[in-house]
């Protein structure tokens, strides 16, 4: 009896050396934890519930979401997506939806002709005018047997024809160019113009967007979606709408038709300049591009030269608004919550698809059971936060700078496998974020094009040097283009053109270059 008494006193000493480490590394993970939760704010506020609270609020003015076209639009994506899956279905049939399908098609019948199993290439971020030569090459190709929607591209294609007729004439006082681009105006935009005009007013009239767990139930999602889930059907069409709003400003210049294209700009920077409220790095991400497609607008049509001095003052005013710094520190904020409630999925994860259904399935619930129990989930959400703290910390967005040595310890993060979720999650982020950097440095060169654009207007020729600009064209230098950003401008030979370039973080890896670029001709 004594000796199994024994036994059973040296198991339970082993079991509880084996539970000892467990134990302490479950009060280090709730310890932390709980410090990140008393964390203040320089004003003494909590920091966790502060950033809850800005990630949660939305901005003053009218939600772009809640106007009727968009709304339609939301309620049919997801009510689709959410009864079919993702088995064969009708097209839509809402306003917005005929008109964005109906223009990328038409878009794509003269951009791209391929046999149906070939894939493809990712869609250009700026649209270049297509050369008439090439439209006539591929408007008078065949279309495959084995075409999809055979009969609509038959269609699509005798429009094409007939318009290629009507502005393809020998005798037309226009060049080729403009052909094309009167070609374009009309065969792209030539459909739909109620709802087209209906979305402009729309940008017009709104100051934010916002799309949230509640709105993806209200238009007919699931509540046992899991937040990382959530559709956002608003983003898979903005780029797109704001590709054609730029490009159709860019072909108005080109037929300098002054109003039309200022009309068209503005309607693309109504779009970049919407405020969002509901955070999430892939939304910042899409803004961004919408930033950078308007901008890559204004510059070519500053290079048609159609604009008016105060026309030019009006849309450097409006550009000087955006901010890309503010922009990233905002989806840092709700990318902060989205990143949690993943790391907390490794422990309960309801029924769903996509990536969490991946990650669930990867994941035996035993282990994400086991993790939670031993705090490797709360030391996680910890380190998570700590790291986006310390990215929030180092940007400054009334300056638009970064610290960047700053950054670069958000960046580090701490090591070993206990801080395996957190610093998988944030070393994905971090390399999206440079892109915030570039398009701030994009940013900066079009401020000065259109400073040096009305410089010329009013001098009659670019000046030597960036400071002539001060105070007549520019309050000031672009915000954080001193060092260590770099930024130089050097003249033509000629004194005809120019070359802008800026870079925000000169210094960081080759792969990484955030360097942008402008060349201005007048040749």
């Amino acid at each position: 009896m004594k000796k199994t008494k024994k036994i059973v006193y040296i198991a339970l000493i082993l079991i509880g050396m084996g539970l000892l480490p467990l134990i302490i590394l479950r009060g280090w993970g709730s310890y932390q934890l709980w410090q990140t939760g008393r964390v203040k704010t320089p004003e003494g506020l909590n920091r966790w519930e502060e950033t809850v609270r800005k990630a949660t609020t939305f901005p003053a003015g009218e939600n772009l979401l809640k106007r009727p076209l968009w709304s339609a639009y939301i309620r049919e994506t997801i009510s689709r997506t959410e009864d079919e899956g993702w088995k064969p279905r009708p097209p839509a049939t809402n306003a917005f939806s005929v008109w964005s399908r109906e223009q990328s098609s038409r878009k794509e019948l003269y951009t791209r002709w391929r046999p149906d199993k070939e894939m493809p290439e990712p869609a250009p971020r700026f649209q270049g005018l297509i050369p008439l030569e090439k439209i006539r090459e591929e408007a008078a190709k065949e279309i495959p047997d084995n075409s999809y929607q055979k009969e609509e591209l038959i269609e699509k294609k005798r429009l094409l024809n007939e318009m290629l007729l009507r502005y393809d004439v020998a005798d037309s006082s226009l060049t080729d160019e403009q052909k094309t681009a009167a070609l374009l105006l009309d065969y792209i935009n030539g459909v739909h113009k109620a709802t087209r005009e209906e979305v402009k007013k729309d940008l017009e009239e709104c100051n934010y967007y916002a799309f949230t767990k509640e709105t993806f139930v209200e238009s007919g999602g699931s509540k046992e979606t899991p937040l990382p889930e959530v559709l956002l059907p608003h983003l898979a069409v903005f780029k797109g709408l704001c590709q054609n709003l730029s490009e159709s400003a860019h072909w108005y210049a080109i037929l300098g038709e002054r109003e039309q294209s200022l009309s068209e700009l503005n309607s693309a920077l109504d779009l970049a300049s919407l405020k969002t409220g509901s955070p999430l790095l892939v939304d910042g991400l899409v803004r961004m591009a919408l930033v950078a497609i308007t901008l890559d607008a204004v510059q070519k049509v500053i290079q048609n030269e159609v604009l008016q001095e105060e026309d030019l003052r009006q849309i450097q005013g409006r550009i000087s608004q955006l901010n890309m710094i503010a922009e990233l520190q905002h989806a840092l904020e709700g990318e902060q919550l989205l990143g949690e409630a993943m790391i907390d999925a490794c422990h309960v994860l309801p029924e769903g698809r996509g990536s969490m259904e991946y990650a669930k399935n990867r994941i035996p619930w035993p282990l994400r059971f086991t993790a939670r129990m031993i705090g490797f989930i709360q030391l996680n959400k910890a380190s998570y936060r700590q790291t986006f703290w310390l990215w929030q910390d180092a940007l400054e967005p009334k300056t638009q700078t970064v610290n960047y040595e700053a950054w670069k310890k958000g960046a580090e993060g701490p090591k070993g496998f206990l801080y395996l979720l957190s610093r998988n999650l944030s070393l994905d982020l971090e390399k999206s974020c440079y892109r915030f950097f570039r398009c701030q440095s994009q940013k900066d060169i079009t401020i000065l094009a259109c400073a040096l654009e009305r410089y010329r207007l009013k001098e009659g020729a670019y000046p030597e040097k960036l400071e002539a600009l001060i105070p007549d064209y520019l309050e000031a230098m672009p915000p954080g283009s001193g060092p260590p950003a770099t930024l130089s401008y050097q003249l033509s030979e000629e004194g005809e053109g120019y070359e802008l370039k800026a870079n925000r973080l000169p210094d960081l890896q080759s792969e990484f270059s955030l360097e942008a670029t402008w060349k201005r001709s007048r040749e």
